[in-house]
């Protein structure tokens, strides 16, 4: 099992370099970098250096489009959309809201721009975070309804009239629907496949994480037809059992098996994200659970995310730093136990 960091502490280069340093020590081979479009808009050549000083220390290296376009999970606000603010996403109850329509053409515009950028940079690939459309339960600050769904803008109704993604034509509903539902989802799986294709034509990898939503959430995207998506080189999703309020087994558990399954008729590689914040004290061994459960599925990469939110700190919480101790600890283990397992041919078979 690969371990990789998704590093959203720091820019400054100096501090990023010893950071580097001490993720190589404790063995992990894969490194994701937080960027955001205005990075790309104003600093490439800082996007660059660190790239660089990444690759120099022979790891994999992930661009993470945070918060493009605001289709993609993130704390950023998108500069495509402030720029261009007619691709906006239209609410069902016709409030517009800062994230791009994924059937405008304009949307992919901007993103085919944004992999530009980001090309010649030196970097391994792309991560995609949490592909979605808006989720209005989620937004602070909405004046819409929880319930409100997008997007209902000229692009997707013209779409829908049109029969694209399998809509059936006429009106389109005022409630989600199954058809709906299907088509929201095709919708944005339309623009991720154009942008998959893009990066693999700068050479570029595509690492996805999928939310991990059940079929009736409104976020929910189906792992299966992501996976089975050309140019898709890996997939996972985050499990955050402790933000969820869930036990980490059988949680973690549950969810990696559904990784595990939709890359096994393919080429992919599949990957859990552990959390390092928001770990209660008196659960640390949890950590160790959803490691130990993750490689049982079969789950080839396990990452985790540098950097936590104020408020997932505490005296009853671990720090990062402990988090980190005991997570690349159960890696280790996982590695130590299947290299102790006989070959599949010199197991006893009774």
């Amino acid at each position: 099992m690969r371990l990789g960091v998704g590093y959203h502490g720091c820019h400054r280069p100096d501090h990023v370099a010893r950071d580097l340093d001490a993720i190589v020590a404790a063995g992990a081979t894969v490194v994701m970098h937080r960027v955001t479009e205005e990075d790309l808009a104003y600093r490439p050549a800082h996007v660059a250096a660190i790239v660089a000083a990444s690759r120099d220390r022979g790891l994999e290296t992930l661009v993470d489009l945070r918060g493009a376009l605001g289709l993609l999970r993130g704390d950023a606000v998108s500069f495509s959309v402030a720029r261009d603010p007619e691709i906006r996403q239209r609410l069902s109850d016709g409030a517009l809201v800062p994230a791009a329509c994924p059937n405008d053409s304009r949307t992919g515009a901007w993103l085919d721009r944004w992999l530009g950028v980001v090309a010649p940079t030196g970097a391994n690939g792309i991560l995609w975070d949490g592909p979605h459309l808006w989720i209005p339960g989620a937004d602070r600050w909405r004046t819409s309804a929880a319930s409100t769904w997008s997007c209902t803008c000229e692009a997707c109704v013209e779409a829908w009239t049109g029969h694209r993604h399998g809509a059936p034509g006429g009106a389109m509903p005022d409630r989600l629907t199954p058809e709906l539902r299907l088509f929201r989802q095709r919708s944005l799986a339309g623009l991720l496949g154009a942008g998959f294709a893009e990066a693999r034509a700068y050479g570029l990898s595509n690492v996805v994480t999928l939310l991990p939503a059940d079929a009736d959430e409104p976020e929910a995207l189906p792992f299966d037809d992501l996976a089975a998506l050309p140019y898709v080189d890996g997939l996972g999703t985050d499990p955050d059992w402790a933000a969820r309020g869930r036990a980490a087994r059988p949680y973690v558990r549950q969810w990696a098996e559904r990784v595990a399954r939709a890359v096994e008729p393919r080429r992919a590689r599949s990957h859990i994200w552990i959390p390092l914040g928001g770990i209660a004290r008196r659960s640390s061994d949890d950590l160790s659970i959803a490691v130990t459960d993750a490689a049982a599925a079969g789950i080839r990469d396990l990452f985790v995310r540098t950097g936590a939110a104020p408020a997932a700190e505490g005296p009853d919480l671990l720090s990062r730093e402990e988090a980190w101790r005991i997570v690349v600890e159960a890696v280790r283990a996982t590695e130590d136990r299947a290299t102790e397992e006989p070959p599949a041919e010199e197991r006893p078979t009774s």
